[in-house]
């Protein structure tokens, strides 16, 4: 069997995987409607695929450990 699987697929799993794991919350996100889109783990998802250029933002950031460092966050605490 051919267990390979396609680039769409492990796109999506990708994206799942973030929306579980990376991106766990928001505050203060509007939608066109002028409304608060509430953080669930399909609104975030949503969010993702509606806005693939930000999705890409995170993504980069979230695999910079720079910015995860202790001395980095104290470092941001103080400024």
């Amino acid at each position: 069997l051919d267990k390979a699987i396609t680039n769409e697929t492990a796109e999506e799993i990708n994206l799942n995987v973030f929306c579980d794991s990376i991106l766990l919350g928001w505050e203060n996100i509007i939608g066109e409607d002028g409304k608060r889109i509430l953080y669930t783990w399909e609104s975030a998802k949503k969010l993702m695929q509606d806005l693939p250029d930000l999705y890409e933002i995170l993504k980069e950031k979230s695999e910079n450990i720079d910015n995860f460092l202790a001395s980095n966050l104290v470092d941001e605490a103080k400024n």
